[in-house]
């Protein structure tokens, strides 16, 4: 048997197998995430109505599967794109474009149109699209996820409508394009990154997120300073900040500046970073 099932749920499937066509069982509620993920010889899967839940990455990677245009829908869900266009078209009637859909495609995509069927769009669905310039975002996209887009560094043309309701954590981390005249990668009143020299650095007035995740290349920061319009700071904020000595924040943020804090100690303990308050 090429399925494993348990009580009602696909949990994986055997992609040594030769199938080129699996049918699913009557009966089955549920696809695991990453059930079928990087089986590239089946062409085709029957899925009966009974399937009320399909879980993230479910056919990633699953290139047998690829319509004429290289694009592995099911559902309404665009899971992968194996296609040779540099400049994208995703079809109308994608609802959703599943977590890492374009990430370590055939062809360094260069511009990508997303209907406006689309409302969600799933974590690392674009991470690392380095020659990715210019996105037509859906008109009524209402969710964009971690990491989303993460160093898409050639990245110069997106526009977030207002029907969005989230962003996700480090969604636009690593968008050296995107960076304003001080160096920070501001989207949605929400930093990113910053890619300045400044050891001490003074989040901008007006700032209402810090969703940053700072890896590796901020080892310069000594000292950050945070507004009084920012609500919400990520824990991995200061991830990668070896030698940051000293953060000031509002007293309401205090709890999250400290998990933030916290959480770099953890990959730096000779690190001791001071936490004050206003």
């Amino acid at each position: 048997m090429c399925m494993r099932i348990e009580d009602g749920k696909l949990i994986g499937y055997d992609c040594s197998s030769e199938e080129k066509k699996v049918v699913i069982p009557d009966g089955v509620k549920e696809i695991g995430e990453l059930a079928f993920f990087e089986c590239r010889n089946i062409g085709e899967v029957s899925i009966p109505d009974s399937v009320t839940k399909i879980g993230k990455g479910a056919f990633n990677y699953c290139t047998g599967m690829a319509d004429d245009d290289g694009f592995v829908i099911v559902r309404n869900v665009l899971y992968y794109y194996d296609g040779d266009n540099s400049d994208v078209v995703i079809p109308s009637g994608v609802v959703r474009i599943c977590d890492s859909a374009f990430c370590d495609t055939r062809v360094m995509i260069t511009s990508v149109v997303i209907p406006d069927s689309v409302t969600e769009i799933g974590d690392g669905a674009f991470a690392d699209c380095r020659m990715l310039k210019k996105v037509h975002m859906s008109a009524n996209i209402r969710k964009i996820e971690d990491t989303a887009f993460v160093n898409c560094r050639s990245l110069t043309d997106i526009e977030i409508p207002d029907t969005i309701e989230s962003i996700g954590d480090g969604a636009f981390t690593g968008c050296k394009a995107l960076k304003d005249k001080n160096e920070y990668v501001i989207v949605n009143n929400c930093v990113y990154d910053y890619f300045g020299t400044d050891v001490d650095i003074t989040i901008p007035d007006g700032v209402e997120g810090i969703k940053s995740i700072f890896i590796n290349m901020h080892s310069h920061i000594r000292s950050i300073k945070i507004p009084s319009s920012v609500k919400y700071i990520n824990e991995l904020a200061f991830h990668g900040c070896q030698n940051l000595e000293r953060v000031e924040v509002p007293v309401a943020l205090k709890c999250e500046a400290m998990a933030a804090i916290n959480y770099g100690q953890l990959l730096f303990p000779e690190r001791n970073t001071l936490l004050t308050t206003y």
